[in-house]
């Protein structure tokens, strides 16, 4: 029996189909209302654009920090290739590198990966550093799963010049007068000194009102190159490669010269050289001279071999001087030396005189005290000569024309020089100088053409760069 339902009095029954209609009506009702539809979207849209937000800003830290370590890459390169130019040392080089992207902020350990890698088997030499650096993500977590990894590389080499260098100072500047000619297309002038004028193109630094034309293959300085920007943009100096300052210092093929000692058997006396004579060398009876100084218009000869001046002089002031038997890698090696630290005398070759010398190949190496590291040299002053300042009194200065030839290195590693004209004349000749300081004047020709057949040294500078890694 089925139990009626009560019906509160006032209510009236609906039928399910009404009931079903009334449902279906609100329902459309809700479909049609948009009010809040705004909230939903951006609701949905604000992770993506919290995280571009987020990305464009931790985008920028990673190109803040990719420049730092580019940085610090390419001050390590240097300064690891400039160790090793000046060491040779490959492990030295690679802790310099280490050490200088440490000092820039990029200590190796954890997130960050440092490695330097030195090349000494190719040519030319080279140094390579690599810098890494994991970057944290932040709120780029919404569109990032990985870890960015920052890197910078930078790679620097050090080239020899082919050619190498006609003319080297160890402790002061190559200066360029006013009205100087100076021709060296073959080979460069190059500086230890480190002053910011280690090569003064200029008299008194004068580059527009200055007369002077230098031609050379490169300039090389351990300091500055004072007016050389603007020697080149007028022509005045002509170089087959732009000027490169604060270079590595040039190896002194010489050095070894530096512990010179004349021989222990020196005669209690020594002879003056006389003018219009054939002079003898030391192996000849160790035969040395006080000093040679010529004068008049006679020919003096000298013998293939070395001259010892003890305490004097080598000056030419006229007349000329030969060494006819001077051929087949035989020659003349000059050597001013003496007891005391002042007594050693000067080098003065001037205008009038006439002298044509060459260096031995091989300086004879006898039992009577010659010095096989003299092999080469035309001139050399002893190093025991004190050091003279560019202002004062000049120690080696050779005044001369297309008379004046002399093959072969002058050494004279602590004074001041000048060279005023003359040296050689030839493209395949070769004058080295190796020497405190030098100012350069006159119509001056330079070569080291021909110096690898005579057997003379030729200082190599080495240039320092940066190249793609």
């Amino acid at each position: 029996m089925r139990h009626p339902i009560d019906i509160p009095r006032g209510i009236k029954a609906r039928s399910p189909v009404a009931a079903a209609s009334g449902v279906r009506r609100i329902l459309q009702s809700l479909g049609r209302d948009r009010r809040g539809a705004a909230a939903l979207v951006m609701a949905a849209a604000a992770s993506s654009v919290i995280g571009m937000a987020a990305f464009a800003t931790e985008a920028g830290n990673w190109y803040l920090v990719r420049r730092h370590a580019q940085n610090a890459a390419d001050a390590a390169a240097f300064a690891a290739i400039k160790t090793l130019a000046e060491t040779g040392s490959t492990q030295t080089a690679v802790s310099m590198g280490t050490d200088v992207v440490s000092r820039n902020g990029f200590t190796a350990g954890g997130a960050t990966v440092v490695t330097v890698t030195a090349d000494t088997a190719s040519t030319p030499r080279s140094v390579r550093v690599v810098v890494q650096q994991t970057q944290p993500l932040l709120l780029a977590r919404v569109l990032l799963q990985q870890a960015t990894v920052v890197r910078a590389t930078s790679r620097a080499v050090a080239a020899d010049m082919s050619k190498g260098a006609c003319v080297l100072t160890l402790s002061g500047s190559i200066a360029i007068g006013n009205n100087t000619i100076a021709t060296a297309p073959g080979c460069a002038l190059a500086s230890n000194y480190k002053a910011g004028d280690a090569f003064q193109a200029g008299s008194g630094g004068s580059i527009a009102n200055g007369s002077f034309t230098v031609t050379a293959s490169g300039i090389v300085t351990t300091g500055g190159c004072r007016g050389c920007a603007e020697s080149v943009s007028a022509g005045k100096l002509v170089l087959g490669s732009p000027p490169s300052s604060y270079q590595p210092p040039v190896r002194n093929p010489y050095a070894a010269l530096n512990s010179f000692q004349p021989p222990a058997n020196f005669p209690s006396s020594c002879i003056n050289a006389q003018t219009g004579a054939t002079l003898l060398p030391w192996e000849s009876g160790s035969t040395c001279y006080t000093s040679i100084t010529l004068s008049g218009n006679n020919t003096t000869v000298m013998t293939p071999g070395t001259y010892y001046i003890r305490g004097g002089d080598f000056k030419i002031n006229s007349g000329s001087l030969t060494c006819p038997d001077c051929t087949g890698g035989r020659g003349v090696t000059i050597v001013l030396t003496g007891n005391a630290t002042n007594a050693i005398g000067s080098v003065g070759i001037n205008t009038n005189g006439t002298v044509q010398l060459s260096a031995p190949r091989s300086n004879p190496a006898s039992t009577n005290g010659s010095n096989s590291d003299l092999s080469g040299v035309l001139i050399f002053r002893d190093p025991n000569a004190r050091w003279v300042p560019s202002g004062g009194t000049t120690q080696v200065s050779i005044n001369g024309g297309a008379s004046i030839s002399l093959n072969g290195a002058v050494v004279a590693p602590n004074i001041a020089a000048s060279l005023n004209g003359g040296s050689t004349s030839q493209v395949n000749g070769c004058t080295v100088m190796v020497v405190g300081s030098l100012s350069l004047g006159g119509n001056t020709q330079l070569s080291t053409g021909g110096c690898t057949a005579m057997g003379t040294a030729v200082p190599t500078p080495q240039i320092l760069r940066l190249v793609d890694g």
